[in-house]
Formats: structure tokens, C-alpha cells, sequence
């Protein structure tokens, strides 16, 4: 997007190329949304700071490109799909190990529970449903509004990044979140199961924001 010369432009679209076709060849569709999310997100973010939609061409043509690297683990992952329980899922399947509101409190408590977590329908593992990353996360939001006149030239990012935070906030709760229609409803996403992992764009989202907090710094 930002690249200034012809060395740095086929650069540029190798780097997407390859990045692309390396998660895709891990064989974790899951994580490949999340990616195309986050990634989704930071194009728009670069896009309406630079002006420069035409380069979005080039860069469709490099994740495309990583597509089709790794079509060698994608079509026999799908393929493996559509033989499993997962071709035809019901609707509670995409929901199960939805995050409960109550684990929000780790944010600021890590150890409030006694086993660590809290899950009135699911087991309650705590791999899925821990959300703590650090105090400095959640000390970021009221930091950047008390200092929002200092760090106005930041005010698109700490706004995306913010309202980015939110939704996948409201996708992790998934059952309680009031977005749940979307995560059963839609192909591909409905075949996916344990929302609470989205708490890893919310993490992801915060750390961006600690990056600013620590520039303010």
C-alpha cells in the first residue's frame, strides 16, 4: 500500500503471497479468518489514511495468489469437511464454548474464580475461556480517553482498533453476545465452533492500543 518504488512493490506482494499460503498450509481454517479479519481491517485503516485504492488490486492478486500455494492443504481440508460433522452442523454446534460475560472480569482478575475460569454450559477449559493479557490492555482505553487531545493525530486508529475491539468482543461471547445469528447463520462460519476464541482479536486489538499509550509515554 505504502510502497515508492518498483523493488518494493513485487516485494510487497511476495510478502502477501507467501504469508497468505503459510497460514492456509498450517491447515487451521479458524485461524485464517481471524487473520482476514484483522488483515481486513488494517487495509481499510491504511487505505483511508493513504488514499491509495488502486493498490488494492495488486493486493487482492497477492492473497489470491497464496490461495491458490495453498489450495494443496485447502482442498483436502475441505474435502475432509464435507465428510465430517461439520458439512451439516447444527445451530448450536457453531455456539458451543461461547464465552461467559462473567470471565470478562479476568480482564482486571485473572485468579477471581477458583478454577481459574467459569462456564455455566460448557466444560469449563481454561485454554478457551481465560481472556487475561496484561494489565496495561485495559489501563489503555480510559488512558487514551483522558489524553485524547495528545493523541488526536492516532484518533483513526485508536477508533478503528476501538470499535474493532468490540465486535470481536461481541463475537467471542457468541450465545450472549447478540451477534450469534452470524456465526450460525453464515456458510463456512457456522462449521466453526468455540467463539471464545475470538477473544484473540480483542487481545490483538488492545495490544495496538498499548502501542499508542506507550508512544504517548
Amino acid at each position: 500500500i505504502t510502497a515508492d518504488t518498483r523493488r518494493q512493490r513485487p516485494a510487497g506482494f511476495l510478502s502477501v503471497a507467501l504469508i497468505s499460503a503459510s497460514q492456509i498450509l498450517i491447515g487451521f481454517p479458524q485461524a485464517v479468518w481471524w487473520n482476514a479479519l484483522a488483515l481486513g481491517t488494517f487495509v481499510l485503516l491504511r487505505m483511508r489514511e493513504t488514499g491509495r485504492w488502486r493498490r488494492l488490486v495488486p493486493l487482492a492478486a497477492g492473497g489470491l495468489t497464496g490461495v491458490l500455494i495453498g489450495a494443496v492443504q485447502l482442498v483436502p481440508t475441505i474435502d475432509a469437511a464435507l465428510r465430517s460433522i461439520r458439512a451439516v452442523p447444527e445451530p448450536r454446534f457453531a455456539l458451543t464454548y461461547s464465552l461467559d460475560p462473567v470471565n470478562l472480569v479476568q480482564f482486571w482478575s485473572p485468579y477471581v474464580f477458583n478454577n481459574r475460569v467459569s462456564s455455566s454450559v460448557d466444560f469449563p477449559w481454561v485454554h478457551e475461556f481465560g481472556v487475561y493479557s496484561s494489565a496495561i490492555g485495559i489501563l489503555a482505553l480510559p488512558w487514551l480517553w483522558i489524553r485524547r487531545a495528545a493523541v488526536r493525530h492516532r484518533r483513526t486508529l485508536i477508533i478503528t482498533m476501538t470499535a474493532f475491539a468490540a465486535v470481536s468482543l461481541l463475537l467471542a461471547l457468541g450465545r450472549h453476545g447478540g451477534l450469534d445469528v452470524l456465526l450460525v447463520r453464515l456458510p463456512v462460519l457456522s462449521s466453526l465452533r468455540v467463539p471464545a476464541r475470538y477473544i484473540v482479536l480483542v487481545q490483538f486489538s488492545l495490544t495496538l492500543l498499548a502501542a499508542v499509550v506507550f508512544d504517548d509515554l
